[in-house]
């Protein structure tokens, strides 16, 4: 219907209007990153080139990025109204992670998964420190799950190299714990209370 059409409209030009900013943000940023996520999947331990991309359904180069995405959301607009979503714009756009040129996602085990995954996390607190100036926590769930005892060492060797900060690591048994770490403050949950 036309109400519903005029109604979803008055938000595209704002929305491609700061869609515009955010999409070049991600590009430079994956751009800026790549090599050095590469570089992270070769220390844990990866052999085959891992490689980051993000992908967009707009040019992220095209000179006036904001009336490219206005004009994708006006060619979608019928199909958007009939699915009760926004098919095109910044929050449809993806990260894609390769080993070897094939989506870890997709062909990946849960090692190299696990391991790019780990890589992702130390590119993202980097990206805070230097944007911020400020070391953020760092937190990882279950990291060495997945992950030999080489791959988790070397998690772990990396981890001191980059001083991202404070890190926190949660593991779901103390047996997960690696030796390298039995000297920190060790802090159990049970049952939603702290104990040490």
């Amino acid at each position: 219907p036309r109400g519903a059409d005029a109604a979803i409209e008055v938000w595209d030009a704002p929305l491609s209007q700061h869609g515009a900013v955010l999409v070049r943000a991600r590009h430079a940023w994956a751009g800026r990153v790549a090599d050095r996520f590469a570089a992270l999947c070769a220390a844990v331990g990866e052999r085959a080139p891992a490689r980051l991309e993000y992908h967009t359904s707009v040019d992220p180069a095209a000179e006036r990025l904001d009336t490219e995405l206005l004009a994708a959301l006006a060619v979608k607009r019928d199909s958007d109204l009939r699915l009760g979503l926004t098919q095109t714009g910044p929050h449809r756009d993806d990260l894609t992670l390769l080993l070897g040129g094939r989506d870890l996602r997709e062909f990946g085990s849960a090692g190299q998964q696990r391991t790019a995954a780990i890589a992702l996390r130390m590119l993202e607190a980097e990206s805070l420190r230097d944007a911020r100036d400020t070391a953020p926590v760092f937190l990882l769930d279950d990291p060495f799950a997945e992950l030999d005892a080489g791959r988790s060492a070397r998690v772990l060797a990396l981890l001191a190299d980059i001083g991202p900060g404070q890190s926190v690591l949660a593991v779901p048994r103390a047996s997960d714990i690696p030796r390298e770490l039995t000297s920190l403050p060790l802090l159990r949950v049970d049952d939603g209370r702290i104990t040490t």
